[in-house]
């Protein structure tokens, strides 16, 4: 039998330490609607299986990860590049998905790109999921995080399961507070069109979050794209029996019946 003192437990615990990283974060937290019952209901149906719909779903955000280096963020003429950042990375447990988007440095420009690369990736998200019968819920949340690529510990990662499991509570994505606030103060420093990235992409929910904007993954400018996806989601919601697990629809199939393009108020990252 091998003795392990605690000196060999203390220092294999500070080298694991030091193999992750330790810093400031942006980290998503987000989870599939409905994909529970599914298994247990669904778990040997042929034609609409929902261990192959996940992984489907878990093959595509590889190939998006790995078949792109960065979020690129183009100005109008499709063609300016404002900004690049990298991909985040992306850690799944059975049907979440945990984000995370470190950060090099604390220049406002990187927070927000970064913000907008982790965002960008929960639309990629959402529009597959979409398309393989699920919808989903996720808080969105920035602060000290350690992470490995089978490791994830710190406020950040509560604070974003929070508001994940607590406060979104329907079919929408919701940023924290903090966020919000940060989005404030950095905003006049930046480039218009990000201005407008920021204004499309987040709109103020009715309880006064900040949530991103359903238009956005299902098709801003298309009413054909729009309505495609209005009947998704009003399949979904439908072929539950279950009255609270249909309410977690009703929010986003009226933003997108609402199809209101106009863009947000910029004092909505004050509230």
């Amino acid at each position: 039998m091998i003795l392990i003192t605690n000196k060999d437990i203390a220092e294999n615990g500070n080298q694991l330490i030091s193999s992750g990283y330790k810093g400031k974060a942006i980290v998503a937290f987000v989870d599939m609607l409905g994909f529970s019952q599914e298994i247990l209901t669904k778990w040997d149906d042929v034609e609409f299986n929902p261990l192959q719909r996940i992984m489907e779903i878990n093959g595509f955000m590889d190939l998006a990860k790995n078949g792109s280096i960065d979020h690129t963020f183009l100005d109008y003429d499709e063609k300016t590049i404002l900004g690049k950042v990298k991909y985040p990375e992306v850690i799944t447990i059975s049907d979440s998905f945990v984000f995370v988007q470190t950060l090099d440095d604390d220049t406002d420009i990187t927070f927000i790109l970064s913000l907008l690369a982790v965002t960008g990736s929960i639309i990629e998200l959402w529009r597959i999921s979409k398309d393989k019968g699920f919808t989903i819920r996720g808080g969105v949340d920035f602060g000290e995080l350690f992470y490995t690529p089978s490791e994830i510990i710190g406020p950040a990662f509560i604070d974003a399961y929070n508001l994940e499991s607590k406060i979104a509570d329907v079919s929408r994505i919701v940023y924290s507070k903090k966020i919000s606030k940060m989005i404030y103060d950095k905003y006049i420093t930046l480039h218009p069109t990000l201005k407008d990235y920021l204004l499309r992409y987040f709109k103020n929910d009715i309880d006064n979050y900040i949530i991103l904007n359903p238009l956005v993954p299902f098709g801003f400018s298309s009413d054909a794209i729009l309505n495609e996806a209005l009947n998704d989601f009003n399949v979904m919601m439908n072929s539950i029996n279950n009255h609270n697990a249909r309410n977690k629809y009703v929010n986003i199939i009226d933003h997108i019946e609402k199809k209101n393009r106009e863009l947000s108020e910029f004092e909505m990252f004050n509230k």
